[in-house]
């Protein structure tokens, strides 16, 4: 697994670099958002992800790290206290995540979460200035 250091950003996480807003998020093959527009936020910078929902406060969700040779492509996210798996793709400008809800948890096999209420999808698309 690659991990940012300093300012530069490896070649690996460079798709993912930008602003995002939520689409859709799942757990256990239902929709957590109901059709409405949801207020959250991401930004990735290098290997930092935060999140928002006013725009104003951003909280740090922690660090992430990317197998891009792994099928499904893999990810880890790294706060302070724990570490937990999943699985990404990116259809152009929209990039799925499908999480472990808990770090004791496997990682995703695929991006259903029917039938695994132990890890959230969530759909995002690139904010473009």
């Amino acid at each position: 697994f690659l991990a940012a250091a300093d300012n530069e950003v490896p070649k690996e996480l460079v798709p993912f670099q930008g602003h995002w807003k939520l689409i859709d998020s799942e757990t256990d093959g239902r929709s957590l958002t109901s059709g409405e527009p949801s207020p959250l936020r991401f930004f990735i910078l290098r290997d930092e992800l935060r999140c928002t929902t006013d725009g104003i406060g951003w909280a740090n969700w922690g660090t992430i790290s990317v197998d891009p040779s792994k099928t499904p492509q893999e990810f880890k996210l790294k706060d302070k206290k724990e570490i937990r798996a999943g699985i990404y793709k990116f259809e152009k400008d929209r990039l799925t995540l499908v999480l472990c809800d808990t770090p004791e948890a496997d990682r995703p096999k695929n991006f259903s979460t029917k039938d695994n209420p132990d890890v959230q999808l969530y759909l995002l698309e690139r904010i473009k200035k």
